[in-house]
């Protein structure tokens, strides 16, 4: 996507959540790195100033949709018709299409309930901002490689119930799977992964995951552990999403010193397609 695009999408996010006292999810690491931005992302303008956007991404096999309109451009039926436009691009596709909103939007939370929509699942915002102590530790966490790439998607496999397939499909959109993404050794085996997107004052750990065989191990704690530890000591806070019901992930975040500031939604149509 070209820089003034993105410029726009920036202004009016900032617009959006400052009237509204919300954080939106428009997934910048993907954003940024759109390779057609007609294939996936809508748009509305009024005049030359952009005032309605929605995004459409890809997970594989299920795609997550998330809008905003400017507070003046509100009760005019552009959210239903970015709306419209990405169902009718992307309606047929049999993934499964997730409508995503933060906590304390009432427009998003009024938008599902007008379509009927059901929740499918709420996933906690968490961040730590206080360095973790000194920890021993047999992990080694470092940067992927271009000759990593096929375990990198084994991973994803593993832990996202995707396939192979749907895997690749995720980093064909993104272009670089080795771009962010850390692996976690031990004695020089890999056993897991996670990808950083690192901001001015905030980075964000996404795609976490330790191969099955190896979980239990306490090597999660770890590498969470060591990773959150360097990256405070350039940023202001390392932040991270899990599902609400993941009880044992809330509880590993938690033991690092990540708390819960906010929440996102996502709902589905009643009959789990749209």
């Amino acid at each position: 996507m070209d820089s003034r695009k993105l410029e726009e999408i920036k202004e009016l996010q900032s617009n959006v959540e400052k009237h509204d006292n919300i954080r939106l999810k428009l997934n910048w690491d993907m954003l940024a790195k759109r390779k057609n931005t007609g294939e996936y992302d809508y748009f509305h303008y009024t005049g030359q100033k952009l005032t309605g956007f929605l995004g459409v991404y890809d997970f594989g096999s299920k795609l997550e949709i998330c809008s905003m309109v400017d507070a003046s451009s509100r009760r005019q039926g552009v959210a239903t018709s970015l709306f419209s436009q990405a169902l009718s691009d992307w309606g047929a596709s049999k993934k499964e299409i997730l409508y995503n909103y933060p906590e304390g939007s009432k427009s998003g939370e009024a938008f599902a309930k007008e379509n009927g929509w059901v929740l499918a699942f709420t996933e906690y915002e968490m961040c730590c901002e206080i360095s973790p102590g000194d920890e021993a530790s047999v992990i080694n966490v470092r940067d992927a490689q271009p000759t990593d790439e096929d375990m990198i998607y084994f991973l994803d496999t593993q832990g996202f119930e995707m396939s192979l397939e749907d895997a690749k499909g995720i980093y064909y959109i993104q272009e670089d799977p080795t771009n962010g993404t850390q692996l976690i050794e031990v004695a020089g085996e890999i056993v897991g992964k996670m990808r950083l997107d690192i901001g001015e004052t905030e980075t964000w750990i996404y795609g976490f995951v330790i191969m099955e065989k190896h979980r239990g191990k306490g090597y999660g704690r770890a590498a969470l552990w060591q990773v959150t530890k360097e990256q405070l000591r350039t940023k202001k806070r390392v932040c991270l999403e899990v599902v609400a019901t993941n009880a044992g992930a809330l509880h590993l975040y938690e033991s690092c010193g990540y708390t819960s500031f906010g929440a996102q939604h996502y709902y589905k149509s009643k009959n789990g397609s749209d």
